[in-house]
């Protein structure tokens, strides 16, 4: 019975390793893209690869670091066109 205990204990810690690294890893890819866009890089792209709901934060974050690419461009396209 002390074994069974121990076989359940070490599948949990198991199952636990893999559930932080499922989330952590893409985290970090996230936050990595959040400190570029504050820089003014927005060709950040987030390869997540998850198929549950960090995937689609991560194509939402794309997206939106995609419309700032654009928005970034057209205002200085008029800045410059202002200035001629």
């Amino acid at each position: 019975s002390i074994a069974i205990l121990l076989i359940c204990i070490m599948v949990a810690l198991g199952f636990g390793l893999l559930a932080a690294r499922h989330f952590y890893r893409p985290l970090l890819q996230l936050r990595e893209g959040a400190r570029r866009i504050a820089v003014g890089d927005y060709d950040i792209r987030i390869p997540v690869r998850t198929n549950d709901e960090l995937e689609d934060l991560a194509q939402d974050f794309t997206m939106m670091a995609t419309s700032l690419n654009h928005v970034t461009f057209r205002s200085e396209n008029i800045k410059a066109a202002l200035k001629t």
